[in-house]
């Protein structure tokens, strides 16, 4: 068995590992199937595996108010059980073989992505088209997807960078489907329905509105006889086609604070931004990289939030974390600043060497050597955007998912063209003071609820503790009786509920609830994860542990 798990660990890392350069998006071949699925394709041969990505073209944004959240909690259903793989069997089968899985709901698309030892190639497909056609939407589902879902939403009322962040953008985009949050808001999602979920996923899990990228080593001849015996059956679907409502001009700065169980002040800055189809693109992601550096354009590295400053870029150091966010997006969208600075400093201090740094690229022409220097950086962070066969497919679907795949193909070109003239010019259209929305979040002068650090001695039975000993041979840890259930009986929840505990003590702040005692069903990579966090940081046996004040 130990020797199974070591073969299985070795194969992981290898499709984690990179080209020897990165891969060549130009190859990719793009057809379209009779039910309008269009299939994407780059062989490559660097590595003996094969990454599959299976993208739709609706998220966030095409949801309409009321029922927010439905995107993401169809991706919940999609990945729990379809007809042939029921009780989660894709997953076992991928980890099984080998392979490594996931996905994520953005605002202009939900995508699944896997990568498999070569010979894989055909068991994706199948997973993708019985994803496609018969996943399982049924009551037992929808009740235990939903409290998932409900639990993950509370979790990122905890981050203050985050809720920051969707206040911000809440409050830039006024009118655009944008400015709802990707994942929804709670009270959407506590009152979605069976048919919410069974009319959404009939009219947008659709071939028609699906793009299939396969990235790796294949032949391509035998991969379209796959993907046709797989999918052609598919049958063509009618599609929702959104309707977004485009964003009202701002006239004028937007500026608000928020109050929380914060110890910093945490900051937001907001510029409009262009689609990633427009020609001032290009120019624009020149602009992050001269203020802090890019990190690329590929959601699946850098993630949906800021990205840190590089060492010598003009805002590097303005303070100690201070970070930008420029995505690709279908229509216009932000740019943002984001960081934090101690209790003590001022506000407008911040905010004058923030618009100081940013006025010197409306006013001034940018030097031709640091312009060059730009310039080299931002291609070699592109050509880093796609070492490997999963990270080629997915930005082969994402890109085409948004209708910039050609602007993709070209971008290497368009940046090598822009000039410091384009650059001043897309600074004085975009990053102007009337239309700069400036969010902070600052510590609250009272906290109804609050953590504190107790000793163990200090909890007896009547402040309603739970102890338990650990499977994992840990230590035992004293928990919240509000943060746990200890009462289930099957032997898999249980262990996922002394995870959790134990996941609590260590964490307390990132794990608090105001409301909610469900934490749902945790999937197996987030056991994997608290696992991992523990494994590093064991408390010590005579401790103070977490217990909740109110």
């Amino acid at each position: 068995m130990k020797a199974i798990t070591a073969l299985l660990t070795s194969a992981a890392m290898a499709m984690a590992s990179p080209a020897v350069a990165k891969l060549d998006l130009d190859r990719a071949s793009v057809s379209h199937l009779p039910n309008g699925l269009t299939v994407i394709m780059l062989d490559d041969h660097s590595f003996p595996v094969v990454s599959v990505q299976m993208l739709y073209k609706s998220g966030s944004a095409a949801e309409v108010t009321g029922k927010t959240g439905l995107a993401h909690f169809l991706e919940h259903l999609a990945f729990r059980a379809s007809e042939n793989f029921p009780y989660a069997a894709a997953t076992e089968l991928i980890y099984d073989a080998g392979g490594e899985w996931h996905g994520y709901t953005a605002m202009d698309q939900t995508t699944y992505f896997a990568t498999m030892p070569k010979d894989g190639l055909e068991r994706l497909l199948k997973i993708e088209a019985d994803r496609m056609a018969r996943t399982t939407i049924d009551p037992a589902a929808i009740a235990i997807e939903k409290g998932a879902v409900v639990t993950e939403l509370h979790s990122y009322e905890n981050d203050p960078a985050g809720v920051l962040q969707d206040a911000v953008v809440r409050t830039a985009l006024q009118s655009h489907p944008y400015g709802s949050p990707m994942a929804g808001y709670v009270s959407d999602v506590e009152r979605l329905t069976i048919d919410d979920a069974r009319t959404y996923y009939a009219s947008h899990y659709a071939p028609g509105n699906a793009v299939l990228a396969i990235a790796g080593d294949f032949d391509p001849a035998s991969a379209s006889a796959l993907v046709a015996k797989a999918l052609a059956d598919v049958p063509a679907r009618s599609v929702t086609v959104p309707h977004y409502t485009a964003e009202a001009p701002q006239h004028g700065e937007r500026h608000f604070r928020l109050l929380g169980a914060v110890d910093k002040q945490y900051f937001q800055l907001a510029f409009p931004a262009p689609a990633a189809t427009s020609l001032d693109f290009p120019a624009f992601l020149l602009l992050q990289q001269i203020l802090a550096g890019s990190p690329g354009l590929n959601p699946r590295q850098s993630g949906w939030s800021g990205s840190p400053a590089v060492e010598g870029s003009r805002l590097s150091g303005t303070t100690a974390d201070i970070a930008t966010w420029l995505p690709a997006t279908h229509d216009p969208f932000l740019f943002t600043i984001s960081g934090s600075i101690d209790t003590k400093a001022t506000q407008a201090e911040l905010e004058r060497a923030l618009a100081g740094k940013i006025a010197l690229l409306r006013d001034r022409l940018v030097p031709d050597a640091e312009m060059a220097a730009a310039k080299n950086s931002l291609l070699r962070v592109l050509d880093e955007d796609v070492l490997t066969t999963e990270d080629a497919a997915h930005q082969l679907a994402f890109f085409e998912g948004i209708g910039a795949l050609d602007a993709l193909l070209t971008l290497p070109k368009a940046v090598e063209r822009v000039s410091p003239t384009d650059l001043q010019r897309v600074a004085r259209a975009y990053l102007t003071p009337d239309k700069l929305t400036v969010g902070w979040m600052v510590p609250a002068t009272h906290n109804p609820l609050r953590w504190e650090w107790v000793a163990r001695s200090q909890l007896t039975t009547a402040s309603a503790p739970v102890h338990n000993p650990c499977p994992y041979k840990l230590r035992s840890f004293v928990v919240c009786q509000a943060a746990c259930q200890p009462s289930c009986r099957l032997a898999r929840c249980r262990t996922q509920s002394l995870l959790k505990c134990c996941f609590l003590a260590l964490h307390p702040k990132a794990m608090l609830r105001r409301t909610s005692r469900d934490w749902g069903r945790w999937r197996d990579q987030d056991l994997r994860r608290i696992w991992q966090s523990l494994s590093m940081r064991l408390l010590p046996a005579q401790s103070p542990v977490p217990r909740l004040r109110r």
